[in-house]
């Protein structure tokens, strides 16, 4: 049990900071700077390894849409219509809620198929 409670507290610790980077990547994106796409893309793709590491599935999933999306804009040398992006931030916020259940009572929030689905939807219009 403590080791379990010690990999909580370090995951705890770095998701945090990886929340942080994408939020301050998508203050970017919204100024205009197309850069911050890849900063997201990384940091959802560690940030998504972390939750799916300890078992949060709901959570990884919506990562792992925001990971595709940004990918695919990467290999296809595009930029997120800015129209979107409060789609994304949409997504980011059940995140953030999802972190703060994780922390607060140990257990992530609800499936974010909804959100998921919008994501999917960005992805194949792309």
């Amino acid at each position: 049990m403590e080791a379990t409670n010690e990999f909580l507290s370090i995951f705890l610790e770095e998701a945090q900071l990886r929340i942080k980077d994408i939020e301050q990547a998508m203050e970017a994106l919204k100024k205009g700077d197309y850069s911050a796409q890849e900063a997201i893309r990384i940091s959802t793709h560690t940030l998504k390894g972390m939750f799916m590491q300890m078992g949060f599935d709901n959570t990884a999933k919506i990562l792992k849409e925001i990971e595709n999306l940004f990918t695919k804009l990467k290999n296809l040398n595009k930029n997120i219509p800015s129209n979107k992006i409060p789609i994304i931030e949409e997504c980011i916020s059940n995140i953030k809620i999802s972190f703060e259940k994780i922390k607060n009572e140990g257990l992530e929030d609800k499936d974010f198929k909804e959100s998921e689905l919008k994501l999917i939807q960005i992805i194949e219009s792309i």
